[in-house]
């Protein structure tokens, strides 16, 4: 069976999950390739096959500019990265087509160009398994608005449709399933599957956490959701009783941050260290080396692969009730979930940990022991294999995506709505693609490849 992955990002949480995925499902015997970005910031450790063909970039690679000075420059690199996304969906399609796989395995859908050309493809590619790891069914809104979650009616349509066109979505959690089926209820077949662990960061060097200084970890990009600011306050609290204490915070800056006003926030509390900016692999470990508990008060989420890392090196983690989050503490063995948004909380469970290294200790250990049962990429290629095998054995007995008969009428176009459907496909041509520019001002040749036409 030959599976291909699709990471647009050759760097940062989805392509280091996408990669060792990847790995895993070679190890348990498929044929894998993961088509990504050039330069990948890690290789494969079996025989998954790396091909870097996409145009994209890498999302810590920008670094970080003024208000004042950066207006003009962030607006010419959203035109360049539009234009360069759009040239990564031609090369990805016409490497899909050249030699189609047995099943095409996809991941967060950012924007309404890529639903709806994963939606378009589906229907070219019938023979072909099409299956999604929906990380975050409803997908972020970075901008500066109240709302966390993009609800356009544009990208409403184009996930809809991409959703619709698969055989299977997977989600790393039952909260997430039902997520997704309340955002996208007419999505076909969903299986919860684990996030894996993060063995990619293993180390030797890496103290027990009851051997750390009282030092509390935020590790991750900076983003609104993730509750910086109440953290911060929450930590002074902590600081009032133990002076010693420290707070890191770690991670590129998102768009939805202020990070002067943050560091403004931080030295005046004092105990807070920042570290702005992307962090590479190699250099992960060394900052949870130096913590006794990871902190991730986020206001939404799904899933985290910061928190799975903590717990593979070893380390407790603090998350709030969001999403399946609170899973991963196990009932309190691994961890403390805390309310969301509830800073004296949140500072009881931080000051709890960082004064008390053996409980600390305990439920690190149980963290690890967790994700070696539960999460191992073992564990998830027995859970993603059988299923693939199921769809790809239908196929090859003659029946098309979602058992219709690939013979009969209209096969290769079963699914409920398509995202050319002249309404959605008024409202494709007038989306935004990565950075704001129009999918109008796309080049006509483009836009013919990906299946809209004027």
């Amino acid at each position: 069976m030959r599976i291909t992955l699709v990471e647009f990002a050759p760097s940062a949480g989805l392509f280091q999950f996408a990669l060792q995925m990847g790995d895993a499902l070679a190890e348990a015997g498929a044929s894998v390739q993961l088509v990504t970005g050039t330069d990948p910031e890690l290789r494969p450790r079996s025989g998954l096959e790396l091909v870097p063909i996409l145009p994209t970039w890498h999302p810590g690679e920008s670094g970080q500019v003024s208000n004042a000075s950066g207006r003009w420059w962030r607006r010419a690199r959203r035109g360049v990265r539009a234009t360069a996304h759009l040239r990564a969906w031609r090369t990805l399609l016409r490497h899909l087509r050249a030699d189609p796989p047995d099943v095409v395995q996809w991941a967060n859908w950012r924007f309404a160009l890529d639903g709806a050309a994963t939606a378009w493809l589906a229907r070219r590619m019938p023979d072909t398994v099409m299956a999604d790891v929906a990380h975050t069914p409803r997908p972020w809104d970075f901008g500066h608005g109240d709302s966390l979650h993009r609800a356009g009616p544009i990208i409403r349509r184009a996930l809809t449709a991409a959703y619709e066109s698969m055989d299977v979505v997977f989600v790393l959690g039952e909260q997430s399933r039902r997520e997704l089926r309340a955002a996208h209820p007419g999505v076909h077949r969903v299986e919860v599957i684990p996030h894996g662990d993060e063995g990619i960061y293993a180390s030797d060097d890496i103290p027990a956490a009851e051997d750390t200084p009282p030092n509390a970890l935020f590790f991750g990009k900076w983003l609104r959701y993730k509750n910086l600011d109440l953290l911060v306050d929450a930590f002074a609290d902590v600081r009032g009783a133990q002076p010693e204490a420290r707070l890191s915070i770690v991670g590129a800056v998102g768009k939805d941050v202020d990070a002067d006003a943050l560091a403004r926030h931080a030295a005046a509390v004092g105990g807070v260290e920042l570290h702005a900016g992307y962090v590479p692999a190699a250099e992960v470990p060394r900052f949870f080396a130096d913590a006794r508990v990871l902190v991730a008060p986020y206001r939404a989420g799904n899933q985290s692969g910061v928190v799975h890392i903590a717990q593979t090196l070893g380390r407790p983690v603090i998350v709030s009730h969001v999403g399946d989050l609170a899973d991963t503490v196990d009932g309190g063995a691994c961890g403390i979930a805390v309310p969301v948004d509830e800073r004296d909380a949140l500072a009881s469970a931080m000051g709890r940990l960082l004064a008390d290294p053996d409980e600390a200790g305990r439920m690190g250990r149980a963290g690890r022991a967790r994700v070696e049962r539960e999460s191992s990429w073992s564990a998830v290629a027995g859970r993603v294999l059988p299923v693939y095998e199921e769809l790809v054995a239908g196929r090859r007995r003659g029946a098309g995506r979602w058992g219709v008969a690939a013979s009969a009428p209209g096969a290769g176009k079963e699914f409920k709505r398509s995202p050319w459907d002249a309404d959605t496909q008024s409202d494709i041509r007038h989306a935004e693609l990565p950075g704001g520019t129009p999918w109008a001002l796309a080049p006509l040749a483009q836009r013919a490849r990906m299946g809209a036409t004027s």
